[in-house]
Formats: C-alpha cells, structure tokens, sequence
C-alpha cells in the first residue's frame, strides 16, 4: 500500500487565494490592493516567499484578520516544511544505508565522506550509473548464487550487490590482451610450480594478466562472506581475490577455483561466480570448479602421500613432500588440515600470509 502521510501541509498561499475567490479578485487585483509588485504576489501564492511582519499588517487589513494570524500560518506552514524535508532526508538515508554499507565503503577509500543528503544521492547514482534516484534496480538484478551456510541468515545480498559492482568498476581501467582460454588453461596446469618459486605470486599475477584475464585484490564487505569471485565484464575475464583469509593456501585454492569457473563455465555477462569456499556448495557448477582446483593443487597426490602418516605428521615430513611433489609447504598445510589429517592449531609456521606477496597494483583499495 501506498504510505499516507497524516496531513496537508497547506501554506498561507492558500489561504490568500481563498479569500480571493471570496472576492472575485485576480492576481493582479490583489497587487494593487497590496500596493506589491506582481512577482511578490506569485511568490505569496506559491508559498515561495515567507510573510514578514509588514506584509502580515497589509493582508490582514485586506482581509480583515490580524497580523498575527498571517504570521502563524506561515510559520506553522514553514516549520511543517522542515520536519517533512528532515524526515524525508533520514528516508533516503535509510533505504541507502540498508543497500550500501556506506560508513565501511567511506573507510576503505571505495567512496568519499558526504556532507549532506544531495551528496550522498549523488555518491549512490555515480556509483551504480544510473541518473535518477531508484532503488527497485537492485531487487530486479538476479544474484549468481545459492548461499548454503551457518551465516546464511546474515548474508546481506545488497552488500554481495555493492560488493560485485566496485570489483567491475575497479577493473574498467585494467588494460589486458585478448584473452586466450588455452593460455589460462596452460598457465593453471604450472600452478604448483609458481607456488615453489620465490616471488611465485607476483610472476603468477603478472603470466595471468598475460592470458587476457583481469586480477583484482578487493576486500570482502560485512556480511558477504566472500573469498573470490569471478565473471565477464567488457569481453574480459575477472577474477578477483578478497584475501578475507590472509593465507597462501587460502589464495592458491581461490586462484585455483575461480580459473576453474572461467575455463569450464562463463561464457557471458549473466554468468558469475561469487564464492564463500568455507562452506560446501552441492551444485555441480562448483563442484567441477572444485575439481579442477584439487587437481591443479595435486591433492590426491598430497593425501597419498600422508595416506601412512596420518597419526603422526611431521614438519619434516611437510618439507619433504614439498619438494618431492613441487607443492608449496603452506598448500600441503592447508590440504591436511581441511581433510582433517593435520589439526587446525598444528603447523601454523609453514602457512605464510600473502598479502605482501600480491604486488600493490593489483589492489583496488587505497588503503591498502
């Protein structure tokens, strides 16, 4: 139903005009009575112009009234015009905030501090591209996924929304070839061997620009859950890490995943993939991008490798396979703890933290 507001915020134009049509007067009549220019008379009518206490004394002698009475009717009339513009500000601001977690998109630099409702109006239409303030786009866009999780009941798919848009204006301005999909495939296949090298991320991320696809850092919002996603977007792939676990086993199976998605299933604009790896997605589509990624990351050669060790895993043992296998120490750590053949609180050493290793250009942050 339509919101009913409980009144008519009727001015003292009104009022004027009535007495008026009590009279038979036109605009111009009530001029040269007044003794007030035409333009000041529209002004009145039109509740444009406030009453001063001078016009107040020449309307109530026309009209027979009191000053008083002109002067209270304008400003109840003004007052009431305040108290609906400040309710109406704290309704934009509302049905904004409840779409775009804004104070957390000025702290990450995604937008700029605002000083009023305009600004913040015209923060939220550059933002989503659209010239006239509406909200109903957002409920209209079909989000690629279903979220199966603990956290489910907290996903906030406006925020999953914002979050999507910033990663493809963030990768308007990347520069990449023409994408070539046996490239990327080739590139994937020597995943574990980049992982061995010493700056193995950044000789990574810059062969992957290579293959036509765009690489992005963007950190995850509240209530999005997300480590990385992937989609097309101006002809080009985009893959996009949130690094919400500053982890290289984190990054390696992410990295892993998402090129599965673009090798095996985008193929347009309305195909993309935004991913919550912590929780276990029964759809085929995720699925086969699993696969690829325990394939690309050698994990059925890793658990056979501990199949006879696994009451008694040792950091040496780790160091071993890593060598043996051609798989980083940190990819090996994080594969037995998620099969449970390591405990979450072992071996922590051996699993570094990437975000260093991500060279600074690839960060669509500027607070990085």
């Amino acid at each position: 139903m339509a919101k009913l507001k409980p009144y008519l915020n009727i001015g003292p134009g009104e009022f004027i005009k009535e007495e008026m049509e009590a009279r038979k007067w036109s605009n111009e009549d009530l001029a040269h009575v007044l003794g007030l220019n035409p333009k000041t008379i529209s002004e009145l009518l039109n509740n444009k112009q406030r009453i001063t206490i001078d016009t107040a004394k020449i309307l109530g002698k026309a009209f027979s009234q009191s000053p008083q009475y002109w002067l209270n009717l304008d400003n109840n009339y003004r007052l009431r015009m305040e108290e609906d513009n400040k309710l109406s500000d704290v309704e934009i601001k509302s049905k904004i905030y409840e779409r775009m977690p804004v104070s957390d998109m000025i702290k990450k630099g995604w937008i700029k501090k605002y000083k009023n409702v305009d600004e913040l109006e015209n923060i939220f239409k550059t933002f989503w591209n659209i010239r006239e303030l509406n909200y109903d786009f957002m409920n209209n866009m079909i989000l690629p996924f279903t979220r199966k999780s603990e956290a489910y009941n907290n996903l906030n798919n406006y925020f999953l929304l914002t979050w999507l848009q910033k990663a493809k204006l963030s990768s308007e301005n990347i520069r990449v070839n023409e994408f070539i999909k046996k490239d990327l495939n080739a590139l994937a296949r020597n995943i574990t061997g980049y992982s061995m090298k010493k700056d193995g991320v950044a000789k990574f991320l810059a062969d992957l620009t290579g293959t036509g696809v765009k690489f992005i850092s963007l950190s995850h919002l509240p209530r999005t859950y997300l480590d990385g996603a992937s989609f097309l977007y101006n002809s080009s792939p985009v893959l996009v890490y949130t690094k919400r676990y500053d982890r290289l086993d984190n990054f390696w199976f992410t990295i892993s995943h998402e090129i599965g998605h673009i090798l095996k299933h985008i193929k347009n604009e309305k195909e993309m993939f935004v991913d919550d790896l912590k929780i276990d997605d029964n759809s085929e589509k995720e699925k086969e991008a699993n696969e690829f990624a325990e394939e690309i990351l050698k994990v059925k050669n890793i658990l056979n490798y501990f199949e006879e060790y696994k009451h008694y895993t040792s950091e040496l043992r780790v160091l071993e396979a890593s060598q043996e296998l051609n798989v980083h120490k940190s990819i090996i750590v994080g594969i037995l703890k998620f099969y449970k053949i390591l405990s979450y609180n072992r071996l922590n050493r051996l699993n570094e933290s990437v975000g260093e290793k991500i060279p600074k250009k690839y960060y669509a942050e500027n607070n990085v």
